[in-house]
């Protein structure tokens, strides 16, 4: 058994404040947790203005708050993502810690977020921020971790590759909004657990957050049959459950979707 928390955050002006905050939700974490995983922009508003001056480099605050916060409930931690500064570029970035607060993991969003509105209001992560280039897995007592944030999990092809590398979780830090969020946040997390016979978490912000940008909540764990297993609401809160992953193999065993797609 696998004990994961999934943090759903509000995201303050100041980054001290933010921290504070999610310090007092994790007072009541269970002792025995082992991953904690924290929403997209966990830190920082979500808003195109935003993120060059609340982004940091590889050692910045939001770093080493997570590794604090790795060493303090031995877990791992899924940094959600931060906008990370490197190379005079501004990159969508999420940091993994194991319990030790060593990190042993470090992606970079690779489909930025683009949309238009109904009202006409466009918005680009990619007028601020850049691509990542790579794919990353990591390896963990409970099996291989595939890492995406957002908009990455639209894309099945993706999801596809993480899962051909021997990831059998899937590890989405997001920050959906009210807008594609009731159309397509529980759909499209749902479809890539079912799609690849994984368990999926999803982190997002709680609604209320600082800034113009309207978070949708509703942190999510999926199983690999698509059932949700725990959900949050819109305000903050931490979820946890209880992870058998004998599921894995159990659904790929009972409907073969993953066995047949690589018998190809």
């Amino acid at each position: 058994m696998m004990n994961v928390a999934i943090v759903q955050n509000k995201v303050y002006e100041r980054k001290e404040d933010t921290f504070e905050h999610i310090v007092s939700l994790l007072d009541d974490l269970d002792d025995d947790v082992d991953m904690i995983v924290f929403p997209e922009m966990f830190s920082t508003p979500y808003q195109a203005d935003c993120f060059r001056p609340y982004s940091e480099t590889s050692h910045g605050e939001s770093h080493r708050f997570l590794k604090e916060i790795a060493m303090k409930h031995t877990a791992v931690v899924v940094g959600g993502s931060v906008p990370e500064r490197a190379d005079e570029r501004i990159y969508n970035t999420s940091w993994v810690f194991d319990s030790e607060g060593k990190r042993i993991a470090h992606y970079r969003k690779q489909h930025l977020f683009a949309v238009e509105y109904p009202d006409g209001t466009v918005f680009d992560e990619g007028d601020v921020l850049t691509a990542g280039q790579e794919d990353v897995t990591f390896d963990t007592d409970f099996g291989r971790m595939g890492l995406m944030i957002c908009f990455d999990v639209r894309f099945p092809s993706f999801a596809e590759r993480l899962t051909d590398s021997g990831a059998t979780f899937l590890l989405v830090p997001a920050a959906f909004n009210t807008y594609t969020g009731p159309m397509h946040w529980h759909v499209t997390m749902r479809a890539r657990a079912i799609d690849n016979q994984v368990f999926l978490m999803a982190a997002g912000p709680s609604r209320n957050s600082y800034g113009s940008y309207d978070p949708y909540g509703h942190s999510l764990i999926v199983d690999p049959l698509g059932n949700i297993i725990s959900e949050a609401n819109e305000q903050p809160e931490v979820i946890q459950a209880a992870i058998d992953t004998q599921l894995i193999d159990q659904a790929r065993q009972s409907i073969p979707i993953y066995n047949l797609r690589n018998l190809k």
